[in-house]
């Protein structure tokens, strides 16, 4: 996953400051609104968005994987605002 919009936390809309609450009630339902369209998706998007959905949760709800990845998007960022050598 990329640092961009297709973090771990855009994808449940949250900021990387949310709680673990907030953390299980956005995963609980974007979980219910992929199963709610699942009938108009096929089956093998619903199971990627699902799958995708589970291993951005398993990341940022546990603790340490979710410090490790925060040091990734912080390093990611700053990466990419970094301009060339000057001239």
């Amino acid at each position: 996953m990329s640092a961009t919009s297709d973090s771990c936390y855009a994808l449940f809309g949250l900021s990387p400051d949310a709680s673990g609450e907030e953390i299980t009630q956005a995963w609980t339902s974007r979980r219910a609104e992929v199963l709610t369209q699942a009938a108009s998706l096929r089956p093998s998007e619903s199971e990627a968005l699902l799958a995708r959905l589970d291993e951005a949760y398993a990341i940022i709800s546990d603790p340490q994987r979710s410090l490790l990845y925060g040091s990734y998007l912080e390093q990611t960022s700053s990466s990419s605002n970094v301009s060339g050598p000057e001239v």
